[in-house]
C-alpha cells in the first residue's frame, strides 16, 4: 500500500478529481480484501444458522450403540 499516496498525488497533479482518483486508483486495490472479507463472513455467518437449526429442531433421534450404524432408530434390534 505504500505506492498508493504517489499515485494518488500524481492523480492530483494531472488534474484528476479526488473521487475519480478514488475509484481508479484505490478501490482495485481494496477490492480483493473486500470480496475476502464478504466470502469469511458469509460462511461463518452460515455456520452460525446451520448450528442454531440443527440445535432447534423438533426433530429428535437417539443414537444408542445398537442404533448407530444404518438402521433406523425406531427398528426393533434382535441381539442373538
Amino acid at each position: 500500500m505504500g505506492s498508493r499516496r504517489p499515485a494518488e498525488e500524481a492523480a492530483r497533479v494531472d488534474g484528476c478529481h479526488p473521487l475519480w482518483a478514488f475509484w481508479k486508483l484505490t478501490l482495485p486495490l481494496v477490492v480483493p480484501g473486500l470480496i475476502a472479507t464478504g466470502v469469511l463472513s458469509f460462511i461463518f455467518s452460515w455456520n452460525d444458522f446451520t448450528i442454531a437449526l440443527n440445535l432447534t429442531s423438533a426433530r429428535i433421534v437417539e443414537v444408542t450403540g445398537a442404533s448407530a450404524g444404518k438402521r433406523d432408530a425406531n427398528e426393533e434390534v434382535d441381539d442373538a
